[in-house]
Parts: C-alpha cells; structure tokens; sequence
C-alpha cells in the first residue's frame, strides 16, 4: 500500500512540476519580450535621429525570434505550428493517455493508452477525411420574438485541407433541420490546396427560444473519380433566450 500509494504520488507530482515548468516558461518569455521592448525604446530615446529599414527590420528580428510568432500571431509551445512547422517532414505523433479512477468498491485504477503514428499534418493520403471543420459562434443568443420575429443567429465556418501536399476537390452542404432555417451559401463545390483553408459565413434564422445544434454540414470530397460524404460528430450549441417572456 505505501509503495502504490508513493508511485501514484510521484505521477501526480511529475504532471504538477511539469505544469509549473510550462508556466514559468511562459512567464519567462513574457518578460523577456517585455524587456527587450524597453530596451528598444530606450535606444529610441538615446538617438532621436530617423533609422534606416534595415535597422528596424534587425530590431523586429531581434525582439521576435524565428518560430516564435507565425504570421503575426504568437503560437503556443505545444501547439501543431511549434511541434510541426510547415517546413520539416515530421507529421506524426505518437501520443501516451494517463487515466486514473477512484472507485469506492475497488479503490484506486489507474493505467495508460497508447496510440501510435498518428497523423497530424499527413502529406498527401488520409484515412479518414482530410478535411477538418471548425465553427465560430455565440454561445447565448438574447431576442424579442415578440417584436422583432425570427431570431438571426450568424456564424463562421471555416474548412481546412489537412494534407501538405495535395490539393482537395469537395461539396459543401448544408442538410436542412426541422426546427430551424438556415441563411447563405447552403451547396456549393470548391478546391483547396494543400493546407489552405476557407471561411463560409452562415445564418441561422431561429423561430423560437430555445437550445440549437448548428452543426449540420455535410463535405463530400472527390477521390479517384469517387465521392466520399463526410458528416462530423460535434456539436455547436447555442442557446437563444425570449426577453419578452416574464421570468
């Protein structure tokens, strides 16, 4: 019992010390971007004459290292841009899941999944659909049904080639639902090449309060002279609320 007891708090200790570690660096970097910054400025102070492009450019360089921002935007240690950038081969991972359980009856279970060689930025096949769908929308939606009709609830969808190196020819559909209508582009047929990407904007027109699942997006994509539909498991939910009604 002292022995399990020590190792299960050795694995909680590793995931804290590793947490803490992520964040000070985070912290770290943080400071140092803002000190380079002032040290800028303060050269800036110093000489007041005008600089030369490649002077600024130097400094831009400087204060922003390679990999650290990508198209402007700062990416995340662990994300796929830092992990798997764009010019290097390697587009697979081999991912290890820790689980751990307390159940009254037996106690503590705890053990792990692998999975290996999975694809993140595949090259040029896929075994499932190599496109991915993402959705921006409002989680809470306020309306007058009472005044104002229907509610007009607008969201983002946005498609992305997978592959790196092969271009995509694909339908997208919006598939009809019961309880609600939808507004813009519903069918249409499009190319995208490797890792670019294509935002649609949507309406959803609601008739009543109530809670919506947006997601009804359909992709068929053409292989070989072949289509292949694709329907995604998730769920864009959004909750639309009657201000007319009395609480």
């Amino acid at each position: 019992l002292c022995l399990e007891s020590s190792r299960q708090e050795c694995v909680i200790s590793d995931a804290i010390d590793y947490l803490c570690l992520e964040s000070s660096q985070s912290r770290f970097e943080a400071a140092m971007r803002s000190y380079q910054a002032d040290m800028l400025r303060g050269d800036d102070d110093d000489d007041q004459q005008p600089r030369h492009v490649s002077q600024i450019r130097r400094a831009k360089e400087i204060l922003f290292e390679k990999g650290a921002v990508e198209h402007g935007v700062e990416t995340h240690p662990t994300s796929i841009a830092r992990l798997f950038p764009m010019d290097r081969s390697k587009t697979k991972v081999d991912l290890i899941c820790s689980w751990r359980t307390t159940l009254s009856a037996i106690g503590t279970t705890q053990g792990q999944h692998h999975m290996a060689g999975l694809s993140v930025r595949p090259r040029t096949k896929s075994k499932g659909c190599p496109i991915t769908i993402t959705c921006q929308h409002p989680s809470i939606v306020t309306h007058d049904f009472s005044t104002n009709g229907p509610a007009c609830v607008s969201f983002e969808v946005t498609v992305r080639n997978r592959l790196v190196d092969a271009s995509i020819d694909f339908e997208f559909s919006v598939e009809r639902p019961k309880s609600f209508e939808f507004a813009g582009a519903e069918i249409f047929a499009s190319n995208l090449d490797g890792g670019d990407e294509l935002t649609i904007p949507l309406k959803a027109m609601i008739p009543v309060a109530g809670v919506y699942n947006l997601q009804k997006i359909r992709l068929t994509v053409v292989r070989e002279d072949k289509s292949v539909p694709y329907l995604f498991p998730l769920q864009w939910m959004v909750t639309v609320k009657d201000i007319s009604e009395k609480e």
